[in-house]
């Protein structure tokens, strides 16, 4: 018995359906809900998060500096990390956000012992937000970016 196929039906007994599935690749910039192939994907960007992607030298004191707004302009998502180093009692944030100055907060709240340790923030970053680390009173930090 053969299916009966209606118009606007998928025919799933279609050469495109079986094995590896193939589809049409979209023009560049295509932003709609058609299907979108590999080739497609890797022409507009790649993959997405991490793909492609690398880790940054730490960029504290050189290209990047608390209380500074960036914006990610990678054309992917980017992670932002942060490690601070003990200086005490503090509240220190970091901040995302779609628009000028971030102000989506992840915060560490250190405990007033000096030397008790390290604390670590990491956001992830979208194309086209902002951020910025608010620095309240550690010793030190260091600022990695993956992107």
């Amino acid at each position: 018995m053969q299916p009966v196929i209606l118009e606007g039906q998928i025919d799933f007994n279609d050469t495109d359906l079986t094995g590896t599935p193939t589809c049409p690749t979209q023009p560049p910039g295509t932003n709609n809900t058609t299907i979108a192939s590999t080739a497609f994907v890797q022409a507009n960007g790649g993959g997405g998060f991490s793909s492609g992607q690398t880790w940054t030298g730490n960029l504290y004191g050189t290209s990047r500096a608390p209380n500074t707004n960036y914006q990610n302009t990678t054309g992917a998502p980017i992670l932002v990390h942060v490690s601070l180093f003990d200086g005490g009692a503090s509240t220190d944030v970091l901040y995302v956000g779609s628009s000028s100055p971030a102000s989506i907060g992840v915060s560490v709240v250190d405990s007033a012992t000096p030397g008790d340790g390290d604390d670590t923030l990491s956001a992830i970053v979208p194309d086209g937000w902002w951020y910025r680390f608010g620095l309240a009173s550690a010793s030190s930090a260091q600022w990695y970016e993956l992107r």
